[in-house]
């Protein structure tokens, strides 16, 4: 049972905290983690929801997550990538990309900069199924395709990294 704290409109904590599951209410929020893992040949690396998901079976994305109670969106985005991944993140590794409010979520989006094998990690089989690295480009044409889950600022973060790294 996950448990996340509640947030105002400016991400401010409110003392609040809800069960996953529940409706969030009006003018409330919890936060979640987007982590972009891109390695020293520009290639990022995305995953593939498990076929048991509730939400968006079998689509591609990057590593996400909730915060649970009490955890920063730091802590959570380092815990996501070791529990779907077996991935450990060095802090020198991470820096934030940008934040956004898709209602009733904040979303922090981290990338962090690694280089390692896909062999290398574990997969938690009942969120991850399959893993790969792809080009920016590659990652821009699955989106537009709905191979991968596109949110509105998608591109506008693929743009960025494109012309930022």
């Amino acid at each position: 049972m996950e448990i996340w704290d509640l947030y105002n409109e400016k991400g401010e904590p409110t003392g609040k905290t809800i069960q996953r599951g529940i409706t969030i209410p009006q003018g409330l929020f919890h936060r979640a983690v987007e982590i972009w893992i891109m390695n020293s040949k520009k290639e990022v690396l995305i995953q593939q929801r498990a076929w048991n998901k509730k939400t968006l079976p079998g689509y591609w994305g990057l590593t996400t997550g909730c915060v649970l109670v009490g955890e920063s969106s730091l802590q959570a985005c380092f815990r996501e990538a070791q529990e779907e991944l077996g991935l450990i993140i060095e802090p020198h590794e991470i820096a934030l990309l940008c934040s956004m409010v898709h209602p009733p979520i904040l979303w922090d989006l981290y990338l962090i900069r690694k280089d390692f094998k896909l062999e290398s990690l574990v997969l938690q089989t009942e969120e991850v199924q399959d893993v790969c690295w792809v080009t920016t480009k590659t990652l821009r044409k699955m989106a537009l395709s709905g191979q991968v889950y596109h949110y509105p600022e998608l591109l506008d973060v693929i743009s960025f990294l494109e012309s930022h790294l």
